[in-house]
């Protein structure tokens, strides 16, 4: 008996510290960390780390965003914006989150594999088959 009480109190434990986690956003900046109510439950930007944001990693944060304009703390995102431009702070995460997340080019990947094109053939070819107990 002693047994199920204490799995069940370490269930509901592990499941209020969880419900918790999923309804404030835990926001870190160079300078601190906040903790900002969400709007809703979501497992979703529970640990946001902004110190190495630009203005396309805000947009791609809509929600934490938002919520951090509408509650006046958008001073938390100072670090983010541009500080040449002539609009304010507000204005520069508003347009950020609106305009939305600007599509990043990835590099292509490397074409040649040892040299000679990439190719499977090419790659059959470098492996040294006798080690393997085949013969070349």
């Amino acid at each position: 008996m002693k047994t199920l009480f204490r799995f069940a109190f370490l269930v509901l434990l592990v499941t209020g510290w969880g419900l918790a986690a999923m309804s404030v956003h835990v926001l870190r900046t160079p300078d601190r960390i906040s903790f900002i109510p969400k709007e809703e439950m979501s497992p979703f930007d529970s640990y946001v780390d902004t110190r190495m944001w630009t203005l396309d990693d805000a947009a791609d944060h809509p929600a934490v965003v938002a919520k951090l304009v509408r509650a006046n703390r958008q001073t938390l995102l100072s670090h983010v914006v541009d500080p040449a431009s002539r609009r304010d702070l507000r204005t520069q995460l508003i347009e950020a989150v609106e305009r939305g997340p600007r599509r990043r080019v990835k590099p292509a990947p490397e074409q040649s594999v040892g040299g000679e094109g990439g190719t499977v053939a090419s790659v059959v070819k470098m492996i040294d088959w006798s080690s393997f107990g085949f013969g070349k």
